[in-house]
């Protein structure tokens, strides 16, 4: 079993939740991302990413960010809110830190505006919003479980938990088929589900 479908539409990890919403904004805010006073990204073009129960999240153009700093990763996850999502760690001197920022090459149609630009972990990024150090530090769906050498423990994936494969609602409906699943490039590894990842 490689993918599940609703009618013509692939889900991704669970059928969308019709009580969780998932926004997007243009804006003008200036957002500066930095990790040890060394900035990674600075733009006042970002897309705002407003999901239930999480915190903001700022998608910002490639053009905006350093990605010299960065390093493509083999991870990928899948969203049923946002589709399939590539990852980059970041190289600050000496020091790597894993997966630290993703992307969504081709979401799902309801969410166009995220298309291929990236966005950090509040969580482990300073991130400045109008030359305010952003607060928001931790969230159920993405605290990263780090090992004493900074590296993600077994299993950890995106939203910070490791989850089960997706099970349908019901098996024997007909509103659900099987197809190949897409990947996040040719060497990455198939992507773990991920249930919010904003």
């Amino acid at each position: 079993m490689d993918a599940w479908f609703e009618e013509d539409e692939q889900v991704f990890v669970h059928p969308r939740d019709p009580y969780t919403r998932v926004d997007t904004v243009h804006s003008s805010r200036h957002v500066r991302v930095e990790i040890e006073g060394v900035t990674l990204g600075e733009t006042r073009r970002p897309i705002l990413l407003f999901e239930t129960g999480l915190p903001t999240r700022y998608y910002i153009p490639k053009l905006d960010v350093r990605m010299d700093l960065l390093e493509p990763s083999e991870s990928a996850t899948r969203c049923p809110y946002k589709g399939l999502a590539c990852y980059w760690s970041a190289r600050v001197g000496d020091k790597l830190i894993k997966d630290i920022v993703w992307s969504y090459p081709a979401p799902i149609p309801e969410c166009p505006k995220i298309e291929n630009l990236l966005s950090f972990y509040n969580e482990h990024v300073d991130l400045y919003v109008d030359g305010v150090l952003s607060t928001a530090k931790s969230s159920g769906f993405s605290k990263r479980a780090t090992m004493p050498n900074g590296l993600l423990r077994p299993g950890i994936r995106e939203c910070g938990i490791a989850t089960p494969e997706p099970t349908p609602v019901d098996p024997s409906s007909s509103r659900f088929r099987i197809s190949a699943e897409t990947t996040c490039g040719s060497s990455a590894t198939s992507p773990a589900p991920c249930t919010h990842d904003s």
